[in-house]
């Protein structure tokens, strides 16, 4: 048997070009196992091959129960909720300009942070979106 290159110190992986796994996590299911998998006896590579599908199966139901989602479903989601904001947020100004006008500093500033929380109440409430562009006045 030839050493691996984790006992030779040398950094290469072992003839073969199977690097050696490392140690397993305490309380694993491959505790025991040698670090180097040309060591292993059919038993043990079978029980390695058990573990695994399992790890997959139990992923793969994790995943269809929504307890797991893409990382790129996410990245979608938070531009989206960002670009609703900023939208909304880019808007304030030419929807207010006309109605702020003579008004005194508390009437603007209730106005404006109106229009911000109807903005950021969208993340929360998508639907409140249907209302972009309207007078800021409450459904009917």
């Amino acid at each position: 048997m030839v050493p691996s290159a984790v006992a030779t110190g040398s950094g290469t992986p072992p003839i073969g070009g199977v690097p050696a796994l490392g140690p397993t996590p305490a309380g694993s299911p491959l505790d025991g196992m040698p670090d180097d998998p040309r060591a292993w006896s059919l038993a043990q590579a079978e029980r390695v091959k058990e573990v695994y599908l399992a790890l997959q199966r139990q992923l793969k139901y994790e995943i269809e129960s929504g307890r797991y989602v893409a990382i790129d479903e996410i990245v979608q989601q938070v531009e989206r909720e960002y670009a609703t904001v900023r939208e909304r947020l880019l808007v304030i100004p030419g929807k207010l300009a006309a109605m702020l006008v003579g008004l005194d500093r508390e009437a603007i500033e209730a106005a404006l942070q109106g229009e911000i929380v109807e903005a950021l109440g969208e993340l929360h409430d998508p639907a409140l979106g249907d209302r972009a562009g309207d007078s800021g006045a409450p459904p009917s």
